[in-house]
């Protein structure tokens, strides 16, 4: 017969198995582009953002499209 202290040892067990394994299931928070980071200069990053991740480019650069655009052709000369 089993006692009610391995009873207990067994449901905090079984508690303790189910919250590690709800932890292993979050979502990674990183975006796909990001994880790629290292085949991109940066020149290919703004491209790839700008076409196909326009939130993410706001994001990234902190303003819009023809801000940047405007700024670079500013400082276009000095390069």
């Amino acid at each position: 017969m089993v006692s009610n202290t391995d009873l207990g040892f067994l449901a905090l067990t079984l508690v303790a198995l189910k919250r590690k394994k709800q932890q292993k299931k979050k979502r990674p928070w990183s975006k796909e582009w990001y994880k790629k980071r290292n085949r991109f200069t940066h020149e290919h990053l703004l491209n790839f953002l700008r076409d196909s991740e326009p939130e993410d480019y706001m994001n990234f650069l902190r303003m819009d499209q023809e801000s940047f655009d405007y700024l670079l052709e500013l400082v276009r000369p000095d390069i």
